[in-house]
């Protein structure tokens, strides 16, 4: 049976993969998330996840750690959201969340910027804060 490698979506202008269907997964749980918050959801896929509607809009970043002991944090991302004054919000496959200012999270974070080994790739510096120390 054929099946087209992109189609669009409803309500989306960027193709979707259909390779990996399960990555549109995790960003409809974020955009869910943003508007659960009162924010409005980032349609494009660069920056944060979305922004807090109100007088000062601040930038929200729904990290996630399904089968994982800690959250992956970009330090781009990271960087954005200390100086947008941002919210992360850390979620549990169990259900759990617990939100937090970017400041918080900053004093959770380990500060040794690790980078992927991909020959030929993207490296983006990240670290990691781990689970036990965001649900205490």
């Amino acid at each position: 049976m054929f099946r087209p490698l992109v189609r669009l979506p409803t309500g989306f202008s960027r193709p979707v993969d259909v390779r990996n269907e399960t990555a549109s997964i995790p960003l409809n749980q974020e955009r869910a998330i943003v508007r659960s918050l009162g924010g409005t959801p980032n349609i494009r896929l660069k920056g944060p996840d979305g922004y807090t509607n109100g007088i000062i809009s601040r930038p929200i970043e729904v990290k996630y750690a399904d089968k994982d002991f800690r959250f992956r944090v970009n330090r781009d991302a990271h960087l954005q959201q200390l100086r947008e004054d941002g919210i992360y919000v850390f979620k549990l496959a169990d259900g759990r969340s617990e939100q937090m200012s970017a400041r918080d999270a900053d004093r959770l974070l380990k500060y040794n910027w690790l980078n992927d080994k991909r020959p030929g790739g993207n490296n983006y510096p990240h670290s990691y804060i781990f689970v036990r120390d965001v649900f205490r």
